[in-house]
């Protein structure tokens, strides 16, 4: 199961409260239980996509910071330092959803999400792919000086599935996994009709993309929603009893 945690889980972000016992707790159940964790960073100081789940909605500005790039490292070597060899733990993902310039482009970030404190906006900009390249390889390495190689290192795609094609095919890069996360209101803005045949055509063509990068990397996909306003239709109808049976 994917965990989902923040920047300061460890208590030491003020004034925000850490939740490091409450992972901890999780992974007692896992074992308990025969399951195992993939531990996600989601969240970046200053945010690393300026996206409500960027943990400050208008604000991107994390890779310009240099310390705040080094806090973030610290948080992913403290986790696998911690839990790099419990039984429970299937692996770590070093950031959720960093955003490069194709996606800030079709997003239009900072409409979509605008920031409650314009003043802490000022400096707002898109990640580079050179950036995130880097800090993942810092990461790998930080992850591994405490995490055993049969667990997994998962990075995300940064919504640029075919970029990867050359990174990390040393081969001192062990159980490398890349994670997508699809969207259809993505699809809609790539000009994908909403309806349901258009929506199984975007599909097909999706899984031609993946059948090519596993060539490269193990691929999951750990996000896969129907946000758009069709189906927002259909699941307000159904929250008031409508559809039943179909």
């Amino acid at each position: 199961m994917r965990i989902l945690v923040p920047y300061f889980i460890f208590g030491d972000r003020e004034p925000f409260i850490g939740c490091i016992e409450e992972l901890d707790k999780a992974f007692n159940w896992a074992e308990k239980y025969g399951l195992q964790i993939l531990i996600d960073l989601h969240t970046a100081p200053d945010s690393q996509n300026g996206f409500d789940n960027g943990g400050i909605s208008g604000v991107c500005k994390w890779s310009q910071e240099p310390d705040e790039v080094e806090f973030e490292l610290t948080v992913l070597e403290r986790l696998a330092e911690r839990y790099g060899t419990r039984k429970g733990l299937w692996g770590i993902e070093i950031l959720n959803e960093p955003i490069l310039e194709d996606m800030w482009e079709s997003m239009k970030d900072t409409e979509r999400y605008p920031a409650v404190d314009p003043e802490k906006a000022k400096g707002t900009k898109l990640n580079t792919m050179e950036f995130i390249r880097g800090f993942y390889l810092e990461a790998y390495d930080r992850i591994r000086k405490h995490m055993s190689e049969d667990k997994y290192v998962v990075f995300h795609d940064a919504f640029c599935l075919k970029a990867w094609k050359d990174f990390m095919r040393e081969d001192k890069y062990k159980n490398v996994v890349l994670d997508i996360h699809q969207y259809l209101m993505v699809a809609e803005m790539k000009g994908c009709q909403q309806t349901v045949e258009e929506y199984v055509k975007y599909v097909k063509e999706l899984k031609k993309d993946i059948a090519e990068m596993q060539e490269y990397f193990p691929v999951i996909c750990m996000a896969f929603f129907s946000v758009d306003k069709y189906y927002a239709k259909v699941v307000e109808d159904l929250s008031q009893g409508k559809h039943r049976g179909e």
